[in-house]
């Protein structure tokens, strides 16, 4: 194990402060990331890191030429990166504090910046019509496709490498760390070569194509999963569909909200509710059936009003949630932007906290509830 002063001059607190800034910066990148064409702002916030830190540029320099003096990585550009050994000197300080859930939270910020940088690469200038439709139309074992979106497809590999690469930080020999970071490069690589592929394909003939496919696995469990996870996405395509896409209008779903809220003004629903029927909202609908859906044991409950109450309360009353992406911040984040479309922002800042929270029961009680209309011939 190569030992630096570097990691003695970081202090715990300072540790502890930068991985709670990296947290916020993977959810705010990951909701970016539900929108076509958009490129993670990564870069921006090394040199935050670093002053949060208390650290020089030229420490990190310092240390990785001396990590990497005599191993195989040593003239390879990508292993020769200041921003890639200041994430690596913070997961050897996970490892070190123990602390499984921020290194599962570094390896997530690695593979959104590595996600910038590839697709910057292969989709230099981006049209989003092409780029929605290239994903749509991913074939079903893709990452992007499976996991139900780019970023669900980084957080399923964030958690899986986490689990397989911790203990590569025990003894932090440098071999062991250059294939760590080659893999996880290799990994969303491909993901991103293939999508790119794609994208080229619906950018040279100009027209929609299918190349839909079944899954390669044939297994009983495989299948079952299979076919579990494509209805629980056709129910979040369709209904977002028919919200934002297609503008469907249903008064007797608002006032059905607007009675499981109380206590919210009718004139602010319908406002709400008029900015919410918009296409570009479609994403951030789709991430918000997503993660509630993930937390839905029983299909009935979407046909029981006091259920469905039920466990909208228990998920946005959740204080501290460990995912980085979850139903509580993904209401927040579509409320804000809907309350800025209406120029309320302001006024809504200025809430106590009950009241704020009534607004976001309400966006969460409406679009739900529009799944219920989906799945239920009657809610009771």
């Amino acid at each position: 194990m190569i030992e630096n002063n570097i990691f003695q001059n970081i202090k715990k607190d300072k540790y502890e402060r930068v991985l709670s800034s990296i947290n916020r910066i993977n959810g705010k990148e990951l909701s970016n990331l539900v929108a076509p064409c958009y490129y993670p702002k990564t870069q921006l916030y090394k040199f935050s890191i670093l002053n949060e830190l208390g650290i020089k540029e030229d420490e990190i320099k310092k240390f990785r030429n001396s990590f990497l003096s005599g191993s195989k990585g040593e003239k390879w550009n990508i292993i020769n990166d200041d921003y890639t050994f200041l994430i690596l000197i913070l997961m050897r300080l996970s490892f070190v504090y123990r602390k499984r859930k921020d290194f599962e939270t570094l390896i997530l910020f690695m593979l959104i910046r590595n996600y910038a940088n590839l697709i910057r690469k292969h989709i230099a200038f981006c049209n989003k019509d092409y780029f929605r439709m290239a994903l749509e139309n991913l074939i079903k074992t893709h990452l992007f496709s499976r996991e139900g979106s780019i970023p669900g497809g980084i957080l399923f590999l964030s958690k899986v490498l986490s689990e397989k690469h911790f203990k590569d930080f025990e003894d932090l020999l440098p071999n062991s760390i250059i294939d760590f970071v080659m893999a996880l490069r290799h990994r969303i690589s491909q993901s991103v070569k293939s999508f790119s592929g794609n994208y080229y394909k619906f950018h040279a003939e100009g027209k929609k194509m299918s190349i839909q496919r079944e899954p390669e696995e044939d297994s009983e469990t495989n299948l079952y999963q299979y076919k579990t996870m494509q209805r629980g996405m056709k129910v979040i395509e369709n209904v977002s569909s028919q919200i934002c896409v297609y503008k469907t209008v249903n008064n007797d779903l608002l006032q059905m909200a607007r009675e499981m809220t109380k206590g919210i003004e009718s004139s602010v629903c319908t406002l709400l509710y008029s900015k919410l029927r918009d296409m570009k909202y479609t994403e951030n609908v789709k991430i918000i059936l997503k993660t509630f859906l993930d937390n839905v044991t029983d299909i009935s409950t979407f046909c029981d009003v006091e259920k469905l109450k039920k466990l909208i309360r228990n998920l946005l009353s959740i204080r501290k949630e460990s995912r980085t992406i979850y139903f509580k911040q993904q209401i927040g984040i579509l409320l804000m932007n809907l309350l800025e479309d209406l120029k309320m922002k302001k006024d809504y800042e200025n809430f106590r906290d009950d009241k704020k929270y009534i607004y976001n029961f309400f966006l969460a009680s409406l679009i739900t509830l529009h799944v219920s209309k989906y799945l239920c011939v009657k809610i009771s």
